[in-house]
């Protein structure tokens, strides 16, 4: 958020014209809706155990009944919605410039060509199968964590039952460098 007002500022004092004002007015307006989805997504998991027990709520508008389709509905969406965001972090990927690949990254893509190959189950599928948070599981597929060699083999087995573990292990040591922990 501070990086954000700091973006906002500079825009305006470097460039003070009408342009600059019409991007500013943008940026205040998509901030809040920014934030609020940020902390939702930050929060999904307690926010969805709060909806779980939430059975009616009553605002000025009227009165809602929360029934176990109406949360199985939800429960879609926010699959939906993060599936699209993976749809989106993949086709971003595309569009990079092709670089030389580590152990690490080498060892992310064949856990997303896993995920492809079962089916491609959301995160909170792979989460439920797996024992993992949701939050962990996108991280590992986008490369921003690596986790040790016991969580990576519920990974694995959550989606290829059958899977040789052997190869994923040695993928794993190679991408950790020995670092992580059995």
């Amino acid at each position: 958020m501070v990086l954000a007002a700091v973006v906002i500022i500079s825009i305006g004092v470097i460039l003070p014209d009408a342009r600059s004002q019409r991007l500013l007015e943008y940026l205040r307006v998509l901030s809040w809706p920014i934030v609020v989805l940020v902390v939702a997504l930050t929060f999904r998991a307690r926010f969805e155990g709060l909806l779980r027990r939430l059975k009616s709520a009553e605002v000025p508008g009227g009165k809602f009944e929360f029934t176990e389709e109406r949360l199985s509905q939800i429960e879609r969406v926010a699959e939906g919605t993060l599936e699209a965001a993976s749809d989106v972090r993949r086709a971003v990927d595309a569009m990079r410039p092709p670089q030389e690949s580590s152990a690490r990254d080498e060892l992310v893509g064949k856990l997303r060509q896993l995920r492809d190959d079962a089916g491609s189950p959301s995160y909170p599928q792979i989460a439920r199968r797996s024992g993992w948070e949701d939050g962990t599981v996108h991280d590992v597929l986008t490369g921003r964590a690596l986790p040790r060699w016991a969580e990576l083999q519920d990974f694995v087995m959550a989606l290829d039952p059958d899977a040789d573990l052997d190869r994923w292990r040695e993928a794993w040591r190679r991408a950790s460098d020995g670092a992580g922990s059995d």
